[in-house]
């Protein structure tokens, strides 16, 4: 995946090309909690992880988001995945796999580039 997202912005600086994988990597978890799995609506969603890390709606939203805080939804995201499906597991569904944290994600990294 990284692969792809960095031909599509090859030709930006460095700095540029990172902020944009963390922030493909933050939507691709976090999308799979409202699209994929339909555990809630996208707006409750937000509300939630808004709550979560303590942040305003302007700040909610990825494109203003830093590297770091992009990591904070990844895992945010995993854990809200990882606890549906133990809820299914209890009741006896089985569908979704439990979601490892990617090998990138490495939370005690405060940097920003």
């Amino acid at each position: 995946m990284d692969a792809m997202i960095r031909k599509k912005w090859k030709q930006l600086p460095v700095k540029t090309q990172n902020r944009a994988i963390w922030k493909d990597r933050a939507h691709q978890y976090f999308d799979l909690i409202w699209q994929h799995r339909h555990y809630a609506e996208r707006s409750d969603v937000y509300i939630s992880f808004q709550m979560f890390l303590g942040i305003s709606v302007d700040e909610s939203h990825m494109k203003n988001m830093s590297n770091n805080m992009c990591k904070k939804v990844i895992k945010w995201s995993i854990d809200i995945l990882n606890g549906g499906m133990m809820i299914e597991n209890r009741l006896g569904v089985s569908v979704y796999a439990f979601v490892e944290y990617p090998d990138y994600l490495e939370l005690s990294d405060n940097s920003d580039d």
